[in-house]
């Protein structure tokens, strides 16, 4: 997921001196990485902090799923975090070991999706879901201000299908497709 404005969108590849978290499911102990998980991807797309220099390559292609789609939690211009919804054959719109991702953002402000009370940043979904499915979203704020929920990405099917978000304070649906959401409210969740 992007980790800051203006940043690059991951290409699925992670680059020697790159690091991760991984949870681990009950009773497994050990995580096994092999040769043959390695890539020849030269792409040179390596993350680290805004103040470096910047060689990460233009046009770079995301190893996911076809159709999937990008949630920002801005202030003003900033990205404060960022969601990833995407729609697989292999994923049910349940718990997906392999697939979803838990929210592990220390972060004082956070968007999330919700999987059986747990808060997800990276939530896959039932291809079979597509055509009409409704995604619990929530966030986390410092401050009470103004936010802006908007889409950063599309691809596949959402570059033509339009994605909606429904405002429960004010009984409002708003088309995310279209503009940006902007919302005032208090801290906390």
């Amino acid at each position: 997921l992007v980790s800051g404005s203006g940043a690059t969108n991951p290409n699925g590849i992670i680059r020697q001196g790159q690091g991760f978290l991984v949870e681990l499911l009950s009773g497994i102990t050990q995580v096994e990485f092999t040769n043959s998980m390695k890539s020849n991807n030269v792409a040179n797309q390596f993350f680290r902090s805004a103040n470096s220099n910047d060689n990460t390559s233009e046009g770079d292609e995301l190893s996911s799923p076809k159709d999937v789609y990008w949630v920002n939690l801005k202030k003003g211009d900033v990205i404060l975090d960022q969601i990833l919804i995407a729609y697989s054959d292999k994923t049910t719109n349940d718990f997906d070991a392999a697939f979803d991702g838990k929210s592990f953002s220390n972060y004082t402000n956070k968007l999330f999706t919700t999987i059986e009370n747990e808060k997800y940043a990276i939530q896959a979904r039932s291809l079979s879901s597509l055509d009409k499915d409704e995604i619990g979203l929530g966030f986390e704020v410092e401050n009470a201000t103004s936010y802006i929920i908007e889409l950063d990405s599309k691809l596949g099917i959402f570059e033509r299908k339009s994605i909606y978000i429904k405002d429960l304070l004010n009984n409002t649906i708003h088309n995310l497709s279209d503009k940006a959401f902007h919302f005032s409210t208090i801290s906390g969740n």
